[in-house]
């Protein structure tokens, strides 16, 4: 069986819907409708030829084909963007307390290492 590609993509076919930046991040969803030059995902388009977003040239987001290897890398930036937010929120918690930046490393330290 051959892997996954954009050019075969149609319909209710699985691709891995990314974005870069400082917090990138990756969902798994499916395909809404297709042309012959383009994948449409939650009414916006993107190329087949290489998955970048249409009349975005530079960053912005990006589908990758639905691989069992891409699937697994976004399950764990799933993981890690769920663990990033528990973070994120706890500091701010403890920050509305006026704990001290040691404590708010520790808890950090301490929720990182309880994720999955």
């Amino acid at each position: 069986m051959t892997e996954p590609s954009l050019q075969d993509t149609k319909v209710g076919d699985t691709v891995i819907l990314r974005s870069g930046g400082w917090n990138s991040s990756a969902v798994i969803v499916r395909v809404n409708a297709t042309t012959a030059t383009q994948i449409i995902v939650s009414g916006v388009r993107y190329r087949r030829k290489n998955g970048r977003r249409v009349g975005k040239p530079f960053g912005g987001s990006w589908i990758d084909p639905a691989t069992d290897e891409n699937i697994k890398e976004a399950r764990a930036l799933i993981e890690e963007s769920k663990t990033r937010r528990r973070i994120n929120v706890a500091r701010n918690a403890l920050r509305e307390f006026d704990v001290t930046a040691e404590n708010i490393n520790a808890v950090e330290s301490f929720l990182a290492s309880q994720s999955p």
